[in-house]
């Protein structure tokens, strides 16, 4: 395999060199799509010398171009919209083919038969508006605007959206949702908005989301969304920058029409079911109000056009959770020094805490957390089209956010979270003749995001005994208080040439990143013993986790060239090659330093962190081959190479090795000759400052790999699509991809490889540190997929069904998480945490027909739009303690011949069995592989209602009533699979509790007046 890559590489990059020679320096940006086609005559033909008219229906924009000695023509980079296709040639009537839907990102195909006969006669029919792909290999699937604007979206969240695509899991909590067999929450996708970058910048995640932040329209309001597209399987060398898939939002313009409107969606929790785990009588409340404006049209005709949004967001929601609590007898033990802590949690109020029908130390509490949301989003865009061959564009989007997250019932656990973010993109199109054509454009990222983690004056406290004991509710601040800015700023430009059989693209994409990241100081105060928090005697340990603000900065550099060759009338094939070049990224105040394993000591601040992969070349081949020269089968496969820059997350780790923090165990006081923490001796409260310790504490330490190499996928499809009858396409594909040096841990987790022995307390590499985390790209996953679509897009109906079965297997474990076994990571691959084997979506639009029964105002303009998706379940794993500073996690052996799944199974509290586990013994790993038990299934229905009614010819009424998970169907969360937890093979929760897929049945109500 690397003796083939190597080969297609240096091939590539050979046949790349040529071809730029001849043409001129290339950028990239994606936010256009293509029209291409053969003019034939009557006994078919093709037609040379024919002149081919393409006219923009909303702006009137004209593309003029020729068809070639094959009867081709292309038409590349025009805006996404509705088109009017137009050949003609002397001695033949004019052929037209009017509603020619472009998306951006895609190539249309569209067919001209010329009749013989004078110009002035004119052909015309209407495009299909479902058809086969017969141009291009990739598996990309788009949501257009119908769909973005009346399926059911709880919350309005358009990226809730890329549930609607073959391959994609959103109904999952953090961390196990996915996109084409890649994780979402982290580093499996990269977005963009009008083909500009619209990332996390620090991580390429679906969401914009930071910590405890709650914004959702962060990026675009769903009514300013045109479209967009997920771009999947083995896609053009224009995008990279990920190892998964690419998702592409498509903003509206304005036109030569005035449209726009006015909106209120409504959602009070008196509509709603009380969720599953709600007290009965005690009050949810839920308030949210989201409300806007939009407006698009012309400043001068044809020539210059505009769109504005607005919307706003006020929400209130409760979140109703069950929690075990200390019961009465044990708060009782709490002497007067840390009873703080036990005033502080509340008091049970649903009796005892039952484990195996057994009484534990617990009382349930059923409680509710409240979060708030203040919002505010707007954008603007104009478009110019300044001559025949000029068009300019410049797009702003700004988000203000306040959220307040209550992320325990703890008394003081708030966390408030403001933030902001603002995208900018201008660009140019210069149209140099009827085959050749250049992009430029520029892009700016930014986002604020601020995250104090509440708790008031506690500390995180824990109890670490061997293995740690479940403590139930504690006070103390959520994990992190971080401050965050992140910004990127872009230049792209794509150069495009039609040369006979061969649509060429050449260009580059070239990102500066800046991250300032800081985190407030933090203590961490963890027992021995439950006896030990309840009398104030020493605690195990002691240790504080921040750093002061650090500015880290790199720059990726990528080109590419694509070549998509008409070598048959139905064979196209589709080859190119993309190199991406990192800088490393580098502390722009040089006061960050890598640890160097090998010597056991810090390297110099300033001093490069790792060296640059100058390696990624990723070739992409594809081809789509109609067998029957019909246009209404296309075979489509391809093999290419998808490479994940160092995001900027990947060192954010480093900082705290030159600001320590304290990190105290009572080992200290017994193994280093006179220690001393200035008589403080493990006990609450924590002074604050930390203490000061002699000899100094030992320090944790990060080191990040300096042979790092960016992470790779590489993908393989095959599938068939045919188009069964007019504009109904079924398309089925085999799926695959090969993760390779994928980061340890999603935002790097990392080998710890110092952690203390429990038996001897000793480190287990150097007793002159405390913790040593290894980072690095040397993790690996595997995924198989067959994926079956249905899609029918035609007059009333729009309809979409998506199967999925898939088998993912890694060994990247969770954020939180870390290796049983960090000297053998091999140990932890098996099914990964994203493994779902089954998953199905489907959606449907319908518009009725006038029901002439009752007055037109009554029997017309109704519609339904549904969406539906159901799963199996999601992986579990079995501990027999769960990962913590200092401390890897240890899974337990299996017991042979006794099922996971208890016998008397039920949801939410009996779904797991403890009897199929024992523990390793003293001094070794437990032998259970990792993910061995599975969570319940997933299903639910959302149902809307629409009613059109008209006021005037322009100006009509919308009112909708939206019914999510419609049938109040329970979707339990995965169960604990912490055998030390009091709560093991129990759900607490639904996956969703807030605003979002997984809720119980909730009800919106929206008024629209659209023009």
């Amino acid at each position: 395999m690397k003796f083939l890559k190597r080969s297609i590489c240096s091939f590539s990059l050979v046949a790349l060199l040529l071809l730029l020679g001849g043409a001129s320096a290339a950028y990239a940006q994606f936010d256009t799509g293509t029209i291409a086609g053969t003019v034939h005559d009557a006994n078919g033909a093709v037609v040379t010398g024919a002149a081919v008219t393409v006219t923009n229906s909303g702006t009137g924009r004209v593309y003029d171009t020729t068809t070639n000695s094959e009867g081709d023509y292309v038409v590349p980079s025009v805006p996404e919209g509705t088109y009017r296709v137009e050949a003609t040639r002397e001695g033949f009537a004019t052929s037209i083919v009017e509603n020619v839907i472009v998306h951006a990102s895609e190539s249309v195909r569209t067919d001209l038969a010329l009749k013989v006969g004078a110009k002035v006669e004119q052909i015309t029919v209407t495009a299909a508006a479902t058809t086969v792909n017969t141009l291009t290999s990739d598996l990309g699937n788009t949501i257009e605007e119908r769909r973005v604007n009346q399926l059911p979206l709880n919350g309005r969240d358009f990226t809730d959206l890329i549930a609607l695509v073959p391959g994609s899991v959103t109904t999952a909590g953090f961390g196990q949702t996915s996109l084409g067999g890649n994780e979402t929450s982290f580093a499996g996708v990269n977005i963009l908005l009008d083909g500009a970058d619209a990332t996390r910048i620090d991580t390429n995640a679906t969401s914009l989301q930071l910590g405890r932040e709650a914004a959702r329209i962060t990026r675009a309001s769903v009514d300013s969304v045109a479209e967009f597209r997920v771009i999947s399987g083995v896609y053009s060398a224009e995008y990279g920058r990920s190892v998964g898939d690419v998702v592409n939002v498509i903003t509206k313009s304005g036109t030569n029409d005035f449209h726009g409107g006015v909106f209120e969606f409504f959602r009070n929790d008196a509509l709603d079911a009380r969720n599953f785990f709600a007290v009965r009588g005690e009050p949810t409340p839920l308030r949210l109000n989201q409300f806007g404006a939009n407006l698009g049209g012309p400043i001068a005709k044809n020539k210059l056009f505009f769109f504005v949004n607005y919307e706003g967001a006020r929400q209130v929601v409760t979140n109703a959770q069950q929690f075990h609590v200390l019961n009465g007898v044990e708060r009782a033990k709490f002497v007067a020094a840390t009873q703080p802590i036990v005033n502080a949690i509340p008091v049970g109020n649903g009796g005892p805490f039952l484990s195996n029908g057994m009484p534990t130390i617990f009382d349930i509490f059923n409680g509710t957390l409240r979060n708030t949301l203040s919002e505010n989003t707007g954008s603007v865009k104009l478009d110019w089209t300044a001559t025949s061959r000029d068009a300019l564009s410049a797009r702003y989007n700004i988000n203000d956010s306040f959220t307040s997250s209550q992320y325990g019932p703890a008394i003081g656990q708030v966390a408030p979270v403001p933030a902001r973010s603002q995208f900018l993109k201008l660009s140019w199109n210069h149209t140099l003749s009827s085959t050749m054509l250049n992009e430029l454009g520029f892009a700016m990222n930014k986002s604020d995001v601020t995250d104090l983690g509440g708790g008031g004056a506690f500390p995180i406290t824990t109890i670490t005994c061997f293995p740690p004991l479940d403590c139930g509710v504690l006070p103390g601040p959520g994990l992190f208080a971080s401050m965050n800015t992140g910004t990127s700023y872009q230049v792209l430009d794509t150069f495009s040439i039609v040369h006979g059989r061969h649509s060429m693209r050449f260009g580059t994409d070239i990102r500066h990143n800046l991250t300032d990241r800081g985190l407030g100081t933090q203590q961490f105060l963890s027992y021995g013993t439950l006896s030990d928090m309840q009398t104030n005697n020493s605690a195990f340990a002691l240790s504080t986790l921040g750093f002061p603000l650090t500015r880290f900065r790199n720059t990726n550099w990528n080109f590419f060239g694509q070549d998509d060759i008409r070598v048959k009338p139905n064979l196209t094939l589709n080859i190119g090659l993309r190199y991406e070049y990192n800088s490393v990224l580098h502390d722009a105040d040089k006061r960050t330093s890598n640890f160097d394993f090998a010597t056991q000591a810090l390297l110099p601040p300033g001093q490069s962190l790792y060296n640059s992969d100058r390696n990624n070349f990723a070739p992409r081949v594809g081809f789509s081959w109609d067998p029957f020269k019909k246009g209404k089968t296309a075979v489509r496969g391809g093999f290419g190479i998808f490479y994940n820059p160092q995001l900027t997350g990947a060192v954010l780790s480093l900082p705290g090795n030159n600001n320590q923090n304290v990190s105290v165990n009572i080992f200290d006081f017994f193994f280093i000759p006179g220690f001393s923490c200035g008589g403080y001796l493990l006990t609450f409260p924590v002074p604050n400052p930390a203490p000061t310790c002699t000899p100094a504490g030992l320090a944790n330490v990060n080191g990040i790999d300096r042979h790092l190499r960016d992470s790779y996928s590489e993908h393989w499809s095959l599938g068939v699509q045919q188009e069964l009858f007019r504009n109904t396409v079924l398309d089925v594909s085999y799926v695959g991809n090969h993760g390779v040096k994928l980061p340890a841990g999603a935002a790097f987790a990392g080998l710890e490889l110092n952690s203390v022995n429990p038996v001897t307390g000793m480190r287990f590499l150097n007793q002159n540190f405390g913790d040593e985390r290894f980072l690095g790209d040397f993790l690996t996953s595997k995924y198989d997929a067959l994926q079956v679509a249905l899609r029918r897009h035609a007059g009333r109906l729009t309809l979409d069904a998506n199967y999925t079965w898939s088998h993912e297997f890694d060994n990247a474990v969770s954020v939180f998480g870390a290796f049983q076994n960090a000297r053998n990571i091999r140990g932890d691959y098996s099914e990964g945490d994203i493994d779902v084997r089954n998953n199905f979506t489907g959606d449907v639009v319908y518009e009725f027909a006038r029901w002439n029964a009752v007055p037109k105002v009554l029997g017309d303009g109704w519609e339904v739009a549904s969406i539906f998706q159901a799963r199996s379940g999601l992986p579990v794993n079995i501990v027999e303690n769960p990962a913590t500073f200092g401390f890897d996690p240890l899974r337990p052996n299996p017991v042979a011949g006794t099922s996971v799944r208890p016998s008397n199974y039920s949801t939410p509290n009996n779904q797991l069995n403890p009897n199929a586990f024992v523990a390793p013994p003293a001094n070794t790993f437990g032998t259970l592989r990792r993910n061995a038990a599975r969570g319940p299934r997933f299903a639910q229905w959302d149902f809307s209602v629409i009613k059109n009614t008209a006021i005037t010819e322009r100006f009509k009424v919308q009112f909708r009533g939206e019914f999510f998970n419609i049938l109040n169907h329970p979707n339990f969360a995965n169960p604990n699979g912490n055998l030390s937890d009091a709560s093991f093979g129990r759900s607490t929760s639904t996956i969703g509790n807030l605003v979002g897929v997984g809720t119980s049945r909730q009800v919106q109500l929206a008024l629209k007046l659209l023009f």
